[in-house]
């Protein structure tokens, strides 16, 4: 299952449930950040997410938001993590 959100860069709720193919084109938008949320996601999406979406805009750094939870769902910590994605190709310079 894949939840998609924009947020604007005040933080309030732009859109939701965005259509896959609509996802780079709000990454392109400066004004706009997208947070997807990959629940239990088939190879096929993984795939497209990171490689087709991310990855075609020569994006390096990516921002995941992670909880902890206990036994009864409840979240005792949350935060983000930061990667870079790195590959065989020659390193991309975010501006």
């Amino acid at each position: 299952m894949i939840r998609s959100f924009a947020f604007t860069t005040q933080g309030r709720l732009h859109s939701k449930n965005i259509e896959m193919f609509l996802m780079p084109t709000l990454l392109a938008d400066t004004n706009l950040f997208l947070w997807v949320d990959l629940e239990q996601p088939t190879p096929e999406e993984t795939k497209f997410v990171l490689e087709d979406i991310f990855q075609e805009r020569k994006r390096t750094h990516f921002r995941f938001k992670v909880r902890l939870l206990n036994q009864r769902e409840e979240t005792l910590l949350e935060g983000y993590h930061v990667y870079r994605l790195v590959t065989g190709e020659k390193p991309v310079r975010n501006p």
